[in-house]
């Protein structure tokens, strides 16, 4: 036999840290959507822009192999198919590590540049209507925060990064 709810409620369900995660996931979800739409535009996935976007704000316009793994979460594996297929539309390519002799280090293209350019520079009208726009003068305290939380649920998205 079912029971039926009582009208009470557990204090957790009602916990506003669990509606301060839940509009930070629906916010999540709703970005990526509309991002997703101008990346399908430009020919591109969002793991896809995500890649070119930090080799191109990388010293260099490159990364090594596993630093673009870590900053993208994608696994090695993953990250040598995303590598294989940004290589054979030529927006990047593939060099020896000058580090370590074992690994590559992926670089920027011109066409990989000039792409992910069109593509951010179309992406700036969706980020301002969703984020900046309502955020408004609170951007740079919401920034800080975000990379705080970024910076304790995945620390390896700033692996290699130069200071």
């Amino acid at each position: 036999m079912a029971s039926t709810p009582t009208n009470r409620t557990a204090p957790a369900l009602t916990d506003d840290r669990l509606t301060l995660v839940g509009l930070l996931l629906e916010v999540q979800r709703g970005l990526a959507k509309a991002m997703d739409e101008v990346h399908a535009a430009h020919g591109l996935l969002g793991k896809e822009f995500d890649a070119l976007l930090r080799l191109a704000r990388s010293d260099q316009h490159r990364l090594s192999m596993r630093d673009l793994a870590a900053q993208t979460s994608t696994s090695t594996s993953g990250t040598t198919g995303l590598v294989d297929r940004l290589e054979a539309r030529g927006l990047v390519t593939r060099s020896q590590s000058q580090a370590d002799r074992r690994s590559f280090d992926i670089i920027l293209t011109d066409a990989g540049h000039r792409l992910v350019a069109e593509d951010a520079t179309a992406l700036m009208p969706v980020i301002d209507r969703l984020v900046t726009d309502p955020v408004g003068p609170d951007a740079e305290v919401v920034q800080h925060a975000l990379e705080r939380i970024r910076d304790l649920t995945t620390p390896q998205a700033t692996a290699g990064r130069r200071s």
